[in-house]
């Protein structure tokens, strides 16, 4: 992997949080995944969750050591306290609240992102169409290591794990 990046969904009683390495190609691995409990609505809770994105460092095969580079957060539960937790965090510490796009055939990155919270806030609208299509088409199509293939790991992945990525 060549750059480390994670994302939290947001649940009544926890985070769940999960980060992927990214490599050439698209080639990507999942390399954590966990719930931090606790009350969404208290501060603790968002500060264990940034000193974990600030000090989490995963080491590759070679020895080298990556930071975890891009963050985001499930904005679709608890809007307003992830938008006031993500205020005023991108560019500088490149986190970003996130929300599934309803637009039939949204991109699965917007070309720009869309300031909100009075403009303190940087939303990206995730096209989850164009998301499913691509996971679908990876795990149906690319059957061996390199470009575009996605490595699971039993430690993380187990059935109900899958059962949710293919949720339709």
């Amino acid at each position: 992997a060549v750059d480390v990046q994670a994302g939290s969904g947001t649940k009544p009683a926890h985070l769940e949080i999960e980060t992927w390495g990214w490599g050439e190609g698209e080639e990507a691995w999942i390399i954590d995944k966990f719930v931090l409990p606790g009350n969404l609505e208290k501060d603790e809770i968002w500060r264990k969750l940034e000193n974990y994105w600030r000090g989490k460092t995963f080491e590759r095969k070679d020895g080298l050591h990556l930071k975890i580079t891009r963050k985001g957060i499930d904005s679709g539960f608890l809007t307003q306290t992830v938008y006031e937790f993500c205020a005023g965090k991108f560019p500088v510490e490149n986190i970003l609240a996130l929300k599934g796009a309803v637009k039939y055939g949204a991109p699965l990155v917007p070309k720009k992102l869309t300031d909100v919270n009075s403009g303190r806030t940087a939303l990206m609208m995730i096209g989850t169409q164009a998301a499913k299509s691509i996971i679908f088409g990876r795990l149906n199509d690319v059957k061996e290591h390199g470009k575009k293939y996605i490595h699971f790991t039993k430690a993380f992945c187990d059935v109900e794990y899958f059962d949710q990525l293919t949720a339709e």
